[in-house]
């Protein structure tokens, strides 16, 4: 059936061309046929350009009926092809069923455009256009200055947010970050691309403080609240702004404290959108009361007694100390006057003092308390004013310090120095004291006997003024010469008042400052004239009895056994005052305390050096047979602690018996090992050998300690000598002068070997066969 339609639409077979009726007239023919095919081409190039702007416009309206006009136009122009088509082809079926489209189309198109009439009409004219595009170019360009505006405010809320010094961290309400400001940044060691939208702020906090935290708001709302994101903002979602301490932990994990407040974010609804977290660094003011806290602990703590009064004079805080040694508890004391512990007498210099705290803001004074049972007590007292905010007085601080034991301890040692003095001043030997200049700053009653003057006359005058030119140049060669902290002595000439001449001995020390500057000069003088003269009369002494001063011998021996008793005194008065105090008084009593003890030990061991020198000029056992080899043994058993101390070697040869006083020879040996101990720096290393002359025993005890200055080969065996201060090297400086006393005893004679640094060999001589005791 279809191939019978499409036969009947182009059947031809009865029907006449349409040319017939134009009755094939050329020109009447060509006119339609020109005229139907131009209208066909304007036909076909209307929809073709409809077409192309709808396929352009995609935002075109009335699109659909664009395209039925294209088709409607299209379809005309096809009835004008088939015009010109029939003029030969009378396939008029076709034309006729061409032109039923073209109708059905154009019916369509008509009924589809009647609705759009309406709305076609409502569409803006040109004018309506312009004016409307002018609005929209005004709306814009309002919208872009707000644009900026807006942005300018972003730009200095971001400048403000991240100039703060405080951390600024927001969050959606789930918890994810949204911002992260510099300080945040700085603080905490992230970048915002680290955290921003990643991230909870969980990550920057101690998960037990989380912990805890949900503990507490879990009763508090009598709900379970999970630790995480809702611990920071439970009571910002009720519309609380929350401040708590958190711990705040960095990138690289250490952690600081921080005062976190937390608020919501609300949308122009009023609805929470975020919440924001403004931390900040609260280290210092941890410290702070860490501090405090530390202070008051200590303050309490304090062996001083603290305590704080207000403006009428009443206490407000006192420490343990303070109320301790009032005789009180600490509560006790809130609110009592001041005047309740202070002795009646006391007063009035206390008020005193308090006016000159007001006015200079801080005194010292020292008082007497009073006890709560009534007894008396020694305090020093430092007041120091306080101020409030304004600097307005309300008060002061009070410290006490309780000074009855130095109290004590200063009569002990008024009562001491007056026993010295006395022995000073009723010493038959005189004192005389010099300054650095030379010039005389104390001399004692037999110093200006002696010289004819008193002692206010002597006063201020310099050591040069009691001397000839001669003497003058003598003694300032001395000085010269002398090495700072060794002592020296010295045969001097003076004059006296009156003209005369007096030969004196002068045992001279120097007394130095920390830095070994000369501070002062103390000479005992002795008036050694009928000596001299003695000595001018009998030239034919030995030399032994011209170096040996027997009155000096004996003067020592009386005065040392003298000083004995009151020394002693003063020495264990003063070690029990030690023992029983120390620790009790403040540092500079204890240090006083440490002085008069040292002070006192080492005069009692020159008293008893000085008596055991001089008893070695008395022949108190005869000579026996001694073995060397036993006297070394026990004298090495007697230095046994010294040798362990420093590792010392000590290897000896084979030594011989010797016609000898044993006991002494035991303190020759025990005195040169024990120096070689002593002077090395490093492991002493001590040999002892001996060796056999014609008519004595050679000794010799060589060490590798530091040496002696062949000048002072001589020097050392005199009585106190020292080439080094107690500092450097403990001892009298009596040693090695007992030695030449003990050798010198027994005959012989002794002499050391070296140099500087490099050890010493000391060498000593006893004789083969038995002599007399010297």
């Amino acid at each position: 059936m279809l191939g019978n339609f499409f036969n009947n639409l182009l059947f031809t077979g009865k029907y006449i061309p349409h040319g017939h009726c134009y009755l094939w007239q050329r020109e009447l023919v060509w006119l339609h046929i020109v005229s139907d095919s131009l209208i066909a081409l304007a036909y076909y190039a209307i929809p073709l350009s409809l077409l192309y702007v709808v396929f352009q416009r995609k935002d075109l309206p009335f699109r659909n009926i664009f395209l039925l006009f294209g088709a409607f136009i299209l379809s005309c122009g096809t009835t004008h092809v088939m015009e010109v088509w029939t003029l030969w082809h009378p396939v008029y079926w076709l034309s006729g069923s061409l032109k039923l489209i073209t109708a059905l189309i154009s019916a369509y198109t008509a009924f589809a455009l009647i609705p759009l009439i309406p709305q076609a009409l409502a569409l803006p004219s040109p004018t309506q256009l312009e004016i409307i595009n002018q609005r929209l170019q005004k709306e814009i360009s309002e919208r872009q200055k707000n644009a900026t505006t807006l942005l300018e405010l972003t730009e200095l809320q971001n400048a403000i947010i991240n100039s703060a010094n405080y951390t600024i961290i927001s969050a959606d309400t789930d918890g994810t970050i949204k911002t992260f400001n510099l300080a945040a940044q700085q603080y905490l060691g992230y970048s915002p691309e680290e955290v921003v939208g990643k991230l909870t702020p969980e990550i920057i906090h101690d998960p037990l403080e989380v912990e805890q935290r949900a503990e507490v708001l879990s009763q508090e709302f009598g709900v379970k609240i999970k630790p995480g994101f809702e611990v920071f903002v439970a009571w910002a979602r009720r519309g609380i702004a929350d401040e708590n301490e958190w711990t705040y932990i960095r990138k690289d994990g250490s952690r600081f404290p921080v005062l976190v407040s937390v608020t919501a974010l609300y949308d122009s609804e009023g609805n929470i959108n975020g919440f924001v977290g403004i931390g900040q660094d609260i280290s210092d003011r941890k410290q702070a009361e860490k501090e405090l806290r530390e202070l008051n602990i200590a303050m309490q703590n304090a062996v001083e007694g603290i305590a704080r009064l207000d403006s009428s004079g009443r206490y407000v805080n006192v420490n343990r100390a303070y109320a301790n040694k009032c005789g009180y508890k600490p509560e006790e004391m809130i609110g009592m006057e001041w005047r309740i512990t202070i002795h009646p007498d006391d007063v009035e210099m206390l008020i005193l003092a308090v006016h000159e705290m007001l006015t200079s803001g801080k005194v010292e004074v020292e008082a007497r308390g009073v006890r709560k049972d009534g007894l008396f007590f020694y305090n020093k007292i430092t007041m120091v004013k306080a101020c409030d905010e304004q600097g307005i007085c309300n008060g002061h601080h009070c410290f006490m310090k309780d000074i009855t034991e130095r109290k004590l301890t200063d009569t002990a040692l008024q009562e001491s120095e007056f026993r010295y003095r006395q022995i000073v001043e009723l010493a038959e030997e005189g004192i005389w004291v010099i300054d650095s200049k030379a010039r005389t700053i104390y001399v004692n009653q037999a110093m200006g006997r002696m010289l004819g003057y008193t002692e206010l006359e002597m006063f201020g005058r310099a050591l040069f003024d009691f001397m000839d030119e001669e003497g003058k140049q003598q003694t300032s060669e001395y000085v010269d010469r002398g090495k700072p902290g060794i002592a020296e002595r010295h045969e001097l000439r003076l004059k006296s008042k009156d003209g005369k001449d007096v030969w004196t001995y002068m045992s001279t020390s120097q007394v130095l400052d920390k830095k070994g500057n000369l501070l002062s000069s103390c000479a005992l003088v002795y008036n050694i004239t009928d000596r001299k003269e003695i000595e001018r009369q009998m030239l034919q002494l030995t030399e032994d009895l011209k170096r040996s001063n027997q009155e000096l011998e004996q003067f020592a021996y009386v005065a040392s056994h003298d000083l004995q008793e009151p020394l002693r005194s003063v020495t264990s008065y003063t070690q029990l005052l030690a023992q029983r105090y120390q620790g009790n008084l403040d540092a500079k009593a204890d240090k006083y305390i440490n002085y008069i003890v040292d002070g006192a030990s080492r005069m009692q061991q020159l008293i008893n050096d000085l008596l055991a020198y001089s008893r070695l000029g008395k022949r108190v056992q005869e000579f026996e047979a001694a073995d060397c080899n036993a006297a070394v043994q026990q004298s090495l058993c007697n230095l046994q602690i010294a040798i362990a101390e420093k590792n010392a070697v000590i290897t000896y040869e084979s030594l011989p018996t010797v016609m000898a006083d044993e006991f002494q020879l035991v303190q020759l040996f025990q005195n040169l090992i024990g120096n070689a101990i002593k002077f090395c720096q490093d492991v002493p290393i001590i040999h002892i050998a001996a060796s056999r002359n014609e008519s004595e025993w050679l000794f010799s005890v060589r060490d590798n300690g530091i040496g002696i200055d062949p000048e002072y080969a001589d020097r050392i065996f005199l009585i106190f000598e020292r080439l080094h201060s107690r500092r450097e090297y403990s001892g009298t400086g009596i040693g090695l002068a007992i030695c030449q006393r003990i050798v010198e005893r027994h005959g012989g004679r002794i002499w050391v070997e070296s140099q500087s640094g490099e050890g010493a060999t000391f060498y000593f001589t006893i004789p083969i066969i038995r002599i007399s005791a010297i």
